[in-house]
């Protein structure tokens, strides 16, 4: 897993290298700040490790309270003893300071405009105490210039940071200024080690197998990478560059944005002609079931017609039936074979004659003279 660096000068570097072997372990960190920017113990947090973190400022506090949950986080000011001081609050930076000389010059130089707040002190000792901390794995004090006063409020033979991290420069310049309390230190028995240009490191007589780790700064070897959040100027660059990608990238999110509105509107467009056709079809097809519909009752009115003519032909077939049944019977009758010869004669004398507009007249005979009574009489018969 990749080390990623937070602190503003590498300070979490150097220490991770030398105590990187540490599960879980422990840190103190006097003048906390941010729970992320410029933050020594963000890295050891993310690892599983867990402190005490002292910040009077309660910007920084709450977003310590946030940020560290696993934390003890305490609002107070460390100090030479317990009771009160004014805090010289300068809103939005990490400068705030009990220093009033400090702060005055700040307004100066800076411009900034400092609140005056009343803040509780407490000593490193009696927190340590009072948590029952032990072992300390490293102490960080970065506090605007009240170095020494935090340093006399920590009994060394109580507290026993294996290492010692402590800002020895005067705020915002390079000029050191370690000589106003560095005795205090190595009175506690420890030994200087590393300087880094903003920081001194000390560690203790107990783990002075230590040192060693801090014979070079950080390099290539010690495989970290940069969070990118820190103040150095490279972290700003990276912060620029960043910001330039994160604007080219919301370009191009929003040309893509503007390419889906217009296929949007081109599916819209579609959408609609497609409706338009639906219906139209949807209106065919109404249509067509109204002429099916036609056709079907016409079907239903011809299969009712057939079947009427069905009964009528029935019918008409019984008729003819009962008809031939009588001619049948009328044909086998005793009176139609009596008068058969009659109508033998009938026949011979009703002979087909034309028409008697185109007949000649007939002359009067004998012969029909006779014919004419007897026809009636066969008539009669």
């Amino acid at each position: 897993m990749t080390f990623i660096s937070y602190a503003q000068n590498f300070e979490d570097v150097m220490l991770w290298r030398a105590l990187q072997n540490i599960d879980c372990g422990f840190y103190l960190d006097v003048g906390a700040n941010d729970p992320e920017v410029d933050s020594v113990t963000k890295a050891f947090y993310d690892r599983g490790w867990r402190g005490i973190n002292i910040e009077p400022v309660a910007q920084w506090f709450e977003r310590l309270q946030q940020a560290r949950p696993r934390d003890v986080n305490l609002q107070v000011a460390a100090g030479a003893g317990p009771g009160s001081i004014t805090l010289y609050e300068l809103p939005k930076t990490g400068l705030s300071t009990t220093s009033e000389e400090t702060a005055v010059g700040h307004e100066a130089a800076l411009g900034f405009s400092k609140i005056e707040r009343t803040v509780a002190v407490e000593t490193v000792t009696s927190i340590c105490e009072r948590f029952h901390v032990a072992p300390i794995h490293f102490l960080k004090i970065d506090v605007e210039g009240t170095e020494a006063t935090v340093l006399q409020g920590i009994d060394f033979s109580i507290v026993r940071p294996w290492i010692i991290v402590i800002e020895a420069t005067r705020p915002l310049t390079q000029t050191q200024d370690h000589e106003r309390w560095e005795s205090i230190v190595l009175a506690g028995n420890y030994e200087f080690v590393y300087f880094d240009g903003l920081n001194r490191f000390y560690v203790s007589a107990e783990h002075r197998d230590l040192a060693q780790h801090f014979k070079w700064p950080p390099n290539v070897f010690d495989g970290f990478e940069l969070s990118g959040i820190a103040s150095q100027p490279f972290c700003k660059a990276i912060l620029a560059r960043a910001a330039a990608e994160a604007a080219s990238c919301v370009a191009d999110q929003q040309q893509l944005v503007t390419l889906a509105e217009e296929r949007a509107v081109e599916q819209e467009h579609s959408l609609t002609v497609a409706e338009k056709r639906a219906e139209q079809a949807d209106t065919v097809a109404q249509r067509e079931q109204q002429r099916a519909n036609m056709a079907e009752g016409q079907v239903l009115a011809g299969q009712i017609r057939i079947a009427e003519l069905s009964g009528d032909l029935q019918h008409w077939q019984s008729r003819a039936g009962a008809f031939e049944v009588e001619v049948n019977a009328l044909r086998n009758s005793w009176s139609w074979r009596v008068t058969a010869t009659l109508r033998w004669v009938a026949g011979g004398l009703f002979v087909q004659r034309l028409p008697v507009s185109r007949q000649p007249k007939p002359r009067l005979t004998a012969a029909t003279a006779i014919e004419r009574p007897v026809a009636a009489a066969m008539r009669v018969v």
